[in-house]
């Protein structure tokens, strides 16, 4: 009965947003201090809010990606990819060499994530996050 039924969602959402919604819809606090990768978003859901999502990062070994907005950076190993996902939803064009202002600022809020991620709590036996 929150969720309006049949209703689409286009916000920028991701499935690290589940976990901080059903601890709030269990009433379950969680320890101070601790930093989560999500959001509550049942508010987001049934259509009171919009997403304070702005960000998301991944890792795991040498991938890591970024998404800024609609900028999404990619890199593979040794290969980076970055996408105007506003124009390029498929990311088929890779604008890496030019826009390199774009990139070094991906990078750059890439690194202060993880510099955020390694100073927090161990999340178990794996650093992939």
């Amino acid at each position: 009965g929150v969720i309006p039924p049949q209703s689409v969602n286009e916000e920028f959402l991701t499935t690290l947003d589940l976990f901080p919604m059903v601890t709030s819809l269990a009433s379950v606090s969680l320890p101070d201090g601790h930093i989560l990768d999500g959001h509550n978003v049942l508010p987001v859901l049934a259509g009171h809010e919009r997403s304070p999502r702005q960000e998301m990062f991944w890792q795991r070994r040498d991938h890591s990606a970024a998404r800024v907005g609609n900028w999404k950076w990619i890199r593979l190993g040794d290969q980076e990819y970055l996408f105007d996902l506003s124009t390029d939803i498929g990311e088929q064009t890779n604008l890496a060499k030019s826009h390199p202002a774009q990139l070094t600022k991906l990078r750059a809020a890439f690194a202060t994530w993880e510099a955020t991620m390694q100073a927090a709590e161990p999340r178990g036996p794996f650093r992939d996050y």
